[in-house]
């Protein structure tokens, strides 16, 4: 089950609250090296003034979170990921694909997980969410980043721009619990 508080409340990584510079979208702590397809607005948000938008087709620039190890001591183990999701009306968006990578493994993946969000509402806030295993510790000793993907290979059959916007990412431990 999962239990206790979540890791990232009021955490402003985790909301896009901060601004940041050239190659950042935008935001504090992420990086896409252009301002498209991804940028922090603060034209819709869930909490805070702020969150991040995305415009745009597919297999174009990803969006790099790259304090995350930085925000949160996370201790290898499992979690409850999560994260605020608006996505427009009339964008047909299937699977969004995440990724976790340490520097010191030459940013090499070391887990990845995908999102559905086909059949969820259009046009209004909605809470994805889903376990992750996390295989490693995850802090500000080795410079990590989570990752957002989007991409044509796990969308098949839409085709042009789509927009949504993501607020709010949220990381809760998930209890071992006994096992038979």
């Amino acid at each position: 089950p999962v239990s206790g508080n979540n890791l990232l409340a009021g955490n402003s990584w985790a909301g896009f609250e901060g601004t940041g510079g050239a190659n950042s979208a935008g935001a504090a702590g992420y990086w896409v090296g252009a301002a498209l397809p991804w940028q922090r607005t603060t034209d819709k948000f869930v909490s805070g003034v702020a969150s991040m938008k995305f415009t745009g087709g597919f297999d174009l620039l990803p969006l790099y979170g790259m304090d995350f190890g930085n925000n949160v001591d996370i201790q290898a183990g499992a979690y409850e990921v999560s994260h605020k999701i608006f996505i427009e009306n009339g964008s047909a968006l299937k699977k969004i694909r995440v990724a976790m990578a340490r520097q010191s493994k030459g940013w090499v993946d070391d887990f990845v997980a995908y999102f559905d969000v086909e059949n969820i509402k259009r046009g209004e806030w909605v809470t994805i969410k889903q376990i992750m295993s996390f295989p490693v510790a995850y802090n500000s000793s080795d410079k990590t980043r989570y990752t957002y993907y989007v991409e044509a290979g796990i969308n098949p059959g839409v085709t042009g721009n789509q927009t949504f916007y993501l607020d709010d990412m949220g990381l809760v431990k998930v209890a071992a619990g006994a096992r038979p």
